[in-house]
C-alpha cells in the first residue's frame, strides 16, 4: 500500500502539494511533447509549475535534432501539451549538455 493513498484510493493532497511544490508539475527528466511538436525533456522548474524548463531533442518531424535547443514553455508556442511515456529507454542524453558540470559525475 502507497503512503500517497488511503484506503479509498484518493491522494493525500497535502502531500502531493508538498511534491508539486519541490518537483514542480513535470519533474526534472520527464519526458514532454510541445505544442509545436517537439518532444522535450524537462531540466528545471519554471516560474510556475505549468512551465517548467526543457531541453527539445526531437524537431516536430520526428527526427533527432543535432543538439539539445533550449525553449520557454510560457511561450504559447513550446506549452506542454502532454507528458510522454517510455522516451528514456529510447533516448540516449547526454547529461553534462542538460544539466551541466554537476550531471558529470
Amino acid at each position: 500500500r502507497s503512503v500517497f493513498i488511503d484506503e479509498k484510493q484518493n491522494i493525500d493532497q497535502s502531500l502531493a502539494s508538498v511534491f508539486m511544490s519541490v518537483l514542480g508539475m513535470y519533474p526534472p527528466g520527464v519526458f514532454v511533447k510541445l505544442l509545436n511538436g517537439e518532444t522535450s525533456v524537462v531540466t528545471g522548474q519554471g516560474d510556475i509549475m505549468k512551465t517548467p524548463m526543457v531541453h527539445s531533442l526531437i524537431g516536430p518531424s520526428g527526427a533527432k535534432l543535432a543538439f539539445p535547443i533550449p525553449r520557454d514553455t510560457s511561450r504559447s508556442m513550446y506549452a506542454v501539451q502532454d507528458s510522454v511515456d517510455g522516451m528514456m529507454h529510447t533516448m540516449q542524453v547526454n547529461m553534462q549538455t542538460l544539466w551541466g558540470d554537476d550531471a558529470s559525475l
